[in-house]
């Protein structure tokens, strides 16, 4: 493995011999088989400590690279990596390094490919049922939200609003808390009015999602407090034209300052 994320990272050489090495070195890892993948996995915490801390950090500089192919097959990798080291605290510095990938000084696309690469390992691990630690989730969204603000390019909104869509599970609890559940839908109900029709949909699709999150939340409690608490006068239809009311925004999508949230905008 390390000999192919060497091959990955030789800026020197042609990019197919580069990206094939990429492939063939996610390939080792990633497996749509259940079976196959628990054996992959497996392989892959068997190996030297130092030796996956030397992938791993050859892996985030190529992040970096200025080769769109190698980047985002570098993506790709980190992207299968995180979702096996991640949630058991197997690689503690991703999160911190990927968040300042979006929102630091790092080039568009750079920003773009940490957020497919965030898209990527969310949808992963949502596939093989993994959960994670608040602190990690905090970090993602705060990294998403970033990403979708009114004030960057829509190539960067786009890849932030498609992560968005693959993040959503992890961000449940955040969901549940008021002030967050209105910071985020500020932010996407700006973008439903980007002019770039890719950005606008994504962020409408997000809206529904969210919509049904929060519905089946709220189903889930009205059952609990029902069970509770039977109505003895029952009222079938006690809202027959409901709203769902978004949050009022801003024009520069800067939140307020509150001690209720768990993460942080830039």
């Amino acid at each position: 493995m390390l000999a192919l994320v060497t091959e990955l990272g030789t800026e020197t050489k042609s990019l197919q011999p580069r990206q094939l090495a990429g492939i063939h070195l996610k390939n080792l890892i990633s497996a749509k088989d259940s079976n196959i993948y628990t054996t992959k996995v497996a392989r892959w915490l068997a190996l030297p400590g130092p030796e996956k801390d030397q992938i791993k950090n050859n892996l985030i500089q190529i992040l970096l690279s200025e080769q769109l192919i190698a980047r985002h097959t570098a993506g790709q990798v980190v992207a299968e990596i995180g979702a096996i080291d991640l949630p058991s605290n197997q690689w503690p510095s991703l999160m911190q390094t990927l968040l300042l990938n979006v929102t630091g000084q790092s080039a568009d696309g750079v920003k773009i490919t940490t957020l497919e690469c965030l898209g990527y390992m969310c949808e992963r691990m949502e596939a093989v049922g993994s959960s994670l630690e608040q602190t990690a989730t905090n970090q993602i969204l705060t990294a998403i939200v970033d990403g979708i603000k009114e004030n960057r390019p829509a190539e960067i909104r786009f890849a932030a609003a498609t992560a968005l869509r693959h993040s959503l599970l992890f961000c449940r609890t955040n969901m549940e808390t008021a002030a967050e559940r209105n910071m985020i839908m500020q932010v996407i109900c700006e973008a439903t009015r980007c002019e770039n029709e890719k950005v606008s949909e994504v962020n409408k699709t997000n809206i529904y999602q969210i919509a049904l999150l929060t519905l089946s939340q709220l189903q889930l409690q009205s059952q609990s407090q029902s069970q509770s608490h039977p109505n003895p006068n029952p009222n079938p239809n006690p809202n027959p034209n409901p709203r769902f009311v978004l949050p009022a925004t801003s024009a520069s999508c800067r939140w307020p300052n509150t001690t209720t949230s768990t993460w942080t905008t830039t």
